[in-house]
């Protein structure tokens, strides 16, 4: 069976949640026997894991759907059985390959804000710029807009991380959803000693870095480590606290090596999908404290800590510090919720199953 994905950027390069996803579910398609190619940006073709990385497109840029003829070329040149893409600005040419070629497409939805029919919009309204390039920019904002909700709407699955995603899609365009868990694969780190409080993402509005910088304040005892991509608009806007280090954007390894390290993980995104993170954080037992992402309720459940003040998680960090067997089993919890629900093995059994509804041999 030949699959192909469409992705902006290759995982090996960008260490994003998506890329990261997109990369490992092909990686394990191509050991089940799929013929794989991945269509994204950047410069010379190269095969990795036995994934045919073509490097066809242009970097991601505010007119993606310029892109759209030329994408459509190349899948039906590749007739793919079957094209999957995770990344909003992709939806509506994947979408319409499969609705052309009467082929399954699949789109999953990463973030619970993506689905909405004015995202790109919304996102453009916060900003502050000058009336002329807001103009140009709402302008661009509602095309991308629209090609998304047609995208979805016509695409041949869905696939979502949790009951808010399923429900907002029913409602909003009429579909049935599929519900599958990230895949987690373990990669080999020495773990030390475990110290320090860490954060863990690409630095921008709705992740909220903020208030990691706010809750070292609350801790000067502590240590804490920021890890991810800094935009230019927030270099030397954290401050100079002595017990805070800014790692910046690290190789994969690097970054899961921090969190397995330390004893604490402070997640303080708005409302996300299914943070890669909380897998990283509940395998290498590092206890997860979220102020506002909880999806399924899975930390309510019982596989972390959910805080609402910055007061309340400067208690929990105090207390686990004082007391850290009285964690021990949240931290057992989660670390089995992984093995039982996020394996390789078992997430490709399922996607295999209910989304291909063949094997690919």
């Amino acid at each position: 069976m030949r699959v192909s994905f469409v992705m902006p950027y290759f995982f090996k390069e960008v260490s994003g949640g998506a890329e990261k996803q997109a990369y490992l579910l092909a990686k394990h398609l191509v050991k089940e026997g799929c013929d794989v190619y991945y269509l994204t940006s950047g410069k010379g073709d190269e095969i990795v894991e036995g994934i045919k990385v073509l490097r066809v497109l242009r970097l991601p840029h505010i007119f993606q759907y310029l892109e759209y003829p030329k994408i459509l070329v190349h899948l039906f040149d590749l007739n793919p059985d079957m094209v999957i893409t995770r990344i909003r600005h992709y939806y509506f040419p994947v979408a319409l390959y499969g609705f052309l070629s009467f082929k399954p497409s699949i789109i999953f939805i990463p973030e619970n804000r993506i689905p909405h029919p004015l995202y790109e919009t919304e996102k453009v309204f916060k900003k502050r710029i000058n009336l002329f390039k807001k103009i140009l920019a709402v302008a661009n904002s509602l095309l991308l807009d629209f090609f998304a909700y047609i995208g979805i709407f016509i695409s041949k699955t869905v696939v979502i991380q949790n009951e808010k995603q399923r429900k907002f899609i029913k409602k909003i365009y009429g579909k049935e959803s599929l519900k599958m868990s990230s895949i987690f694969e373990p990669v080999e780190v020495k773990v030390e000693e475990k110290k320090g409080i860490c954060w863990v993402g690409n630095i921008r509005e709705e992740k909220r870095p903020e208030i990691l910088v706010q809750l070292a304040k609350l801790l000067p005892e502590e240590v804490f480590y920021m890890v991810g991509r800094i935009p230019e608009r927030y270099k030397g806007s954290f401050g100079d606290l002595k017990n805070l280090k800014i790692l910046g954007e690290l190789e994969y390894t690097e970054t899961v090596k921090v969190i397995a390290n330390s004893k604490v993980y402070v997640n303080t995104s708005v409302d996300e999908g299914f943070p890669n993170t909380f897998l990283e954080s509940w395998y290498y037992k590092t206890l997860v404290i979220t102020f506002d992402a909880d999806p399924d309720e899975v930390i309510a459940k019982g596989l972390g800590i959910k805080v609402k003040t910055l007061d309340e998680a400067a208690g929990v960090i105090k207390d686990f510090k004082k007391n850290p067997k009285k964690y021990e089993k949240i931290i057992q919890r989660a670390y089995n919720y992984v093995l039982e629900n996020h394996l390789p093995q078992k997430v490709i059994r399922v996607f295999k199953e209910r989304v291909m509804g063949l094997s690919c041999r």
